[in-house]
Parts: structure tokens; C-alpha cells; sequence
């Protein structure tokens, strides 16, 4: 008999596996107390032999201290064709919290689903439990948090029985299978029906109001255990989970989800990060034809960017701009059609009196701007869209580098120009202005400005030109 319990005492683990493995997926996020959504999520996959696909259990924890707000995990990589499961809910008001399931096709308030058109759905499980709460006095020095302790925590269970491809738009074998995850806790109800309007989430991502997550689908199969939801792990973040596509695979298929997303990212960002202090650089570059090279470069850049803002009101639906990130996108979208106009303009002045104008500076001036307010939405798009941590920190390493490098340029520029002033070295020198101590922003020679005039012009230049030239030297003389 002693053998036998000992026996039994070592192999109780082994035996408890297949409850492991439909344990083995979960994802949390925490941080009520501080302001950020706090949940968890935990899937368990099981064979339905009988019907020839999977079942797939889902559990839930939400954790509240107010019937404030909503919190919401949803399959796939964005709202059109999710299906969102959404908690709310008055926790002191002895009604279970509300569990609603939605879809939309766009970028709209969801509806619910008809859970009498889908049998093979259920809801298994929605409840509140008060959380344990520490004595008073235990952390008086820990500082008042703006949400403080939740009280209550919301437990949901649902299942979907055969379902998992046709109905969640999920595959239980895939290895990095993306989900949603959205909250708002500020809309306050008046009541609490399935088909409650929903406020908005807030539009910052990671925890201020929205993100996406990966799960390894195939490491939630749970063999031969009996079909339960799985059990919240308390204390794990994340199992089987991940903030980013798990594996090269999952990389490469990410980036199929969310295409215009994605799209409008990369437009801007080989824009704003590549093309446009491109431009700048060409311009002061002292070979070739400068200017040639300057504003067929910022043309590209301009057309780029204006296809990522075509591809962001899409993506809006066409509405006016809410936030900052996108009325600063409108702005410089304006910007650059005046900028187009304004290079033209400085360029056709400069050829006929040799020096800049309010023009020019206003082209000039207005330029950096641009380029710097698109430098600040790359990085806080890549905020809003869900990114965090390493990625957001190296793209705005990159923009600091770029900005100093474009500078340093710049002011390398300016000091080969007042070199060939002064008469220290006569190759590429720059054209002066008025004042006779700045330059024109594009290098060029006096053939290459002439060759860009029609005939007329031409003729009305080169007089101006000599009569300026023999004052100087008479000047030189006197």
C-alpha cells in the first residue's frame, strides 16, 4: 500500500497532462489600477470526430471596479468579419455581466449576433466574483492609482461547437492565429441590453485602447481531455501567446492582415523616412544638376504620401479626422500641394532676380515642417497601430539619426557656400542672394539655370547678369 501511494503521488502529474495541455494558451494583460485594460484570455481545441472540425472553448476575465465601459476580444487582425466578444455589465448590481457577441463588416458599430441562427454557439458561463481586498493601512505609501483596485472580475466561458472555421474565423491548427483585443472605460449605461450602443475605444493603442495578439492555435489541442473551457492561470501573462506573429511564418502571413493599414504605413514611411531628406540632401549636393534631381525625388515623395493619405481616408471611411495623429496627416497633405507650388515659384523668381524671396523662404520653412510632422506621425502611427516597446524605440532612434545627419549636411552645405564666397575655393560654388552672403538652396550652374528658360527669358536675364558683374568690378577698382 505504501508503494502504491507513492506510485500515485509521482505519477498524479502525468496523469493531469492532457488538463495542462487544454490549459496551455492563454493572454493577459494587466493594469487596471493604473488606467489599462486588464483582461485575460484562454483557449482550449478539441476534436469534434463526429462533425469533422473543432471545438473551441473560450474563457474570459475582466476585471472592474464601476459599470463603466466595455471590454472586448474579437478573432482576426481587425474589425471587418471579427467576431468580438464583449463584456459589460453592472458589477454591484447583483445582474450577471453581459456578454454580447458581434460582427460588422467595416470599420462601424458592431452588431450582434443572432445566437439563434448559430445552434453550435453557447454561452457556458458569466458571472462576477468579488477579488480579495487588502486591509486597510497594508500599502499606505503606494500611491492613489486613477481607477484604484478592481473589485469584481467578470468570469466567462462560451463555446463553439464544430465551428471554428465557419463561425470565429479561426484555424485550430494554424501557428500564429491573430486576435483583437479593444476596451473603453468611460461610456456610462442606462441599461444593459445585447444590442447596446457601443462609445468608441479611445484611439491609442497597446493599453490606452486597442492592440492585436498572436496565439499558437495548435498548441491549444487538448488530446483526449474531457472538453471543459480552460482554466485562467492567475499570475501568467502569457502561454502559447504573443504580442507579435509567432514565427516566420506567422510573420509573413501577417502581413497580409490589415492591408490598408499597412499600406498607409509603409507609403508614409518610405516618404518621410527615406525620399523626402533624400531630396534635401540632393539639393545640396555639388555635382550633376541638383535641382533636377531635388524635385523629381520630392515629387515621388509628395505622390507617395498623398496615396498614404487616400489610403487613411479609406480606412476612415472618408469622415473628418478625430485625432491628432490624422489632423496632423491632413495638414501635411495640404502642405505639400502648396509646397509643390512654392518650389516652382521660388525656382522661376530666382531665375530672374537672383536672389530669394518670401517665396523662397516660405518653401524652405514650410519644407521642414512638413518633414518634421511626418518624422512625428511615422512614430506615432506605428503607436496607434498597435506596435510597442523595441519597434516604436528604433524607428524614432532612426528619425533622431536622420535629423541630425540632414543638419549636419545642411550646415556642411552653408559653409562650402561661404568658402566659394569669400574666394577660398572657386568648384561648385554656390549662387549668392541679394545680401550677397546666403545661397540659393539648389546648386546649378548659370548653363543649367539658363537651359530651363524659354528664349525670352533668356535674353532678359544675361543683360542683368553683365551690368551686374561690371558694377562689382568697377566698385573692386574704385
Amino acid at each position: 500500500m505504501r508503494f502504491s501511494l507513492r506510485s500515485a503521488t509521482i505519477l498524479s502529474p502525468l496523469l493531469a497532462l492532457p488538463l495542462v495541455f487544454a490549459e496551455s494558451v492563454q493572454y493577459c494583460r494587466s493594469g487596471y489600477s493604473e488606467g489599462q485594460v486588464d483582461f485575460c484570455m484562454g483557449i482550449a481545441t478539441y476534436r469534434n470526430a463526429s462533425a469533422q472540425a473543432s471545438d473551441v472553448y473560450l474563457s474570459m476575465t475582466v476585471s472592474r471596479s464601476s459599470a463603466h465601459g466595455w471590454t472586448a476580444v474579437g478573432t482576426g487582425a481587425e474589425m471587418a468579419g471579427s467576431t468580438m466578444f464583449i463584456v459589460y455589465g453592472d458589477p454591484s448590481s447583483g445582474a450577471d455581466p453581459v456578454l454580447s457577441i458581434r460582427t460588422i463588416d467595416g470599420h462601424h458599430q458592431p452588431r450582434p449576433l443572432d445566437l439563434g441562427t448559430l445552434p453550435n454557439v453557447r454561452i457556458l458561463h458569466a458571472k462576477w466574483r468579488q477579488t480579495p481586498q487588502r486591509r486597510h493601512g497594508d500599502d499606505h505609501d503606494y500611491p492613489i492609482a486613477p481607477h484604484g483596485p478592481a473589485t469584481h472580475i467578470a468570469d466567462i466561458a462560451v463555446v463553439c461547437h464544430g465551428c471554428a472555421e465557419s463561425v470565429w474565423h479561426i484555424s485550430p491548427t494554424t501557428g500564429s492565429q491573430s486576435f483583437i483585443w479593444a476596451w473603453n472605460d468611460r461610456q456610462k449605461f442606462s441599461s444593459y441590453p445585447l444590442d447596446v450602443h457601443l462609445d468608441m475605444h479611445r484611439h491609442h493603442a497597446g493599453s490606452g485602447g486597442y492592440g492585436t495578439f498572436y496565439v499558437d492555435m495548435a498548441k491549444s489541442l487538448a488530446g483526449d481531455a474531457v472538453p471543459s473551457p480552460p482554466t485562467i492561470q492567475p499570475g501568467v501573462a502569457r502561454l502559447g501567446t504573443s504580442d507579435s506573429p509567432i514565427g516566420v511564418l506567422g510573420l509573413i502571413s501577417s502581413l497580409r492582415d490589415r492591408p490598408l493599414v499597412k499600406g498607409h504605413g509603409f507609403l508614409m514611411g518610405l516618404a518621410f523616412l527615406v525620399l523626402f531628406p533624400l531630396g534635401v540632401v540632393l539639393m545640396r549636393t555639388p555635382s550633376g544638376n541638383p535641382f533636377k534631381r531635388h524635385w523629381r525625388v520630392q515629387a515621388a515623395a509628395t505622390v507617395l504620401a498623398w496615396m498614404g493619405t487616400a489610403a487613411a481616408a479609406v480606412m476612415t471611411g472618408g469622415k473628418m479626422p478625430k485625432t491628432v495623429h490624422q489632423w496632423v496627416g491632413a495638414a501635411i497633405a495640404l502642405i505639400l500641394g502648396i509646397q509643390s507650388v512654392l518650389g516652382w515659384r521660388h525656382h522661376m523668381v530666382f531665375l530672374r532676380l537672383r536672389r530669394r524671396t518670401w517665396i523662397s523662404h516660405g518653401h524652405i520653412w514650410l519644407g521642414r515642417a512638413a518633414v518634421a510632422a511626418g518624422w512625428v506621425n511615422v512614430v506615432t502611427g506605428l503607436k496607434i497601430s498597435g506596435h510597442e516597446g523595441l519597434g516604436i524605440g528604433l524607428v524614432a532612434a532612426l528619425v533622431v539619426v536622420e535629423a541630425l545627419g540632414v543638419g549636419l549636411w545642411v550646415w556642411v552645405a552653408q559653409q562650402r557656400a561661404k568658402k566659394a564666397q569669400s574666394g577660398e575655393t572657386e568648384a561648385h560654388a554656390l549662387m549668392a542672394r541679394g545680401e550677397g552672403t546666403e545661397d540659393y538652396f539648389a546648386i546649378e550652374s548659370d548653363d543649367e539655370f539658363e537651359s530651363d528658360l524659354e528664349d525670352g527669358e533668356r535674353k532678359e536675364v544675361l543683360p542683368k547678369q553683365s551690368t551686374e558683374v561690371v558694377d562689382v568690378k568697377s566698385q573692386k577698382k574704385q
